[in-house]
């Protein structure tokens, strides 16, 4: 009996032990997001107009910008639900090994991956940056390391910018002005050493526009 007693217990105890080994859903967000990381985009068209879709995955969380032919683009941010990405509005993306099949507004578009862009080194992009989104204007001070902080009026936000070689990687760190604090991207406008704009989406922030460079 004591003998029964024992190994029951023994049970026991490796059963905690393989439940606390389980990974968390954060491990598993990262590890998607790790297993994806890059750049997938596609041109269709919506209503007779034509559209550029951008996916733009790193290992702190994906976005999506969708860009019209009049250059007006929305920005949203993903979740990963059982190994897909959720937005907004029921869209979503599903990994289909050589890209991503995103449905989109009621119709099925497929994102291939994008290898070959000319890189940028974040020291290439330092300096000083303005942009204008609602009704806002912020002085950007952009330093070598990929640091950044952005002074509006009465408040600021600080944070990083990365390379993911075919895109940077937007990651806010401090924010007191009251905007979304989400991770999103940016694009250079041109691929010589010295850009004089990014494309920056963060979806919910005020920090989404053109920085242009002073």
């Amino acid at each position: 009996m004591k003998k029964l007693l024992f190994l029951s217990a023994i049970a026991l105890s490796l059963s905690g032990c393989n439940l606390d080994n389980d990974p968390t859903e954060e491990e598993l967000t990262h590890e998607y997001l790790s297993d994806h990381v890059g750049l997938y985009e596609t041109a269709y068209e919506l209503e007779g107009h034509a559209m550029l879709a951008r996916l733009a995955v790193s290992d702190l969380g994906a976005t999506l910008v969708l860009t019209n032919d009049m250059e007006v683009s929305i920005s949203l941010s993903a979740e990963v639900v059982d190994q897909n990405l959720e937005f907004a509005s029921q869209q979503s993306c599903t990994d289909v090994g050589s890209g991503f099949s995103c449905t989109l507004t009621s119709q099925t578009i497929n994102l291939a991956r994008i290898d070959t862009r000319h890189y940028t080194a974040v020291n290439q992009l330092a300096g000083d940056y303005r942009v204008i989104a609602e009704e806002q204007v912020a002085d950007i001070n952009l330093d070598s390391q990929g640091t950044f902080v952005a002074q509006f009026q009465g408040c600021n936000i600080t944070g990083t910018i990365s390379t993911e070689n075919t895109f940077f990687s937007v990651t806010p760190a401090a924010n007191s002005c009251g905007s979304e604090h989400a991770v999103g991207v940016a694009f250079s406008n041109n691929y010589e050493f010295d850009p004089t704009s990014l494309e920056v989406y963060l979806p919910g922030s005020v920090l989404s526009g053109e920085w242009v460079k002073m």
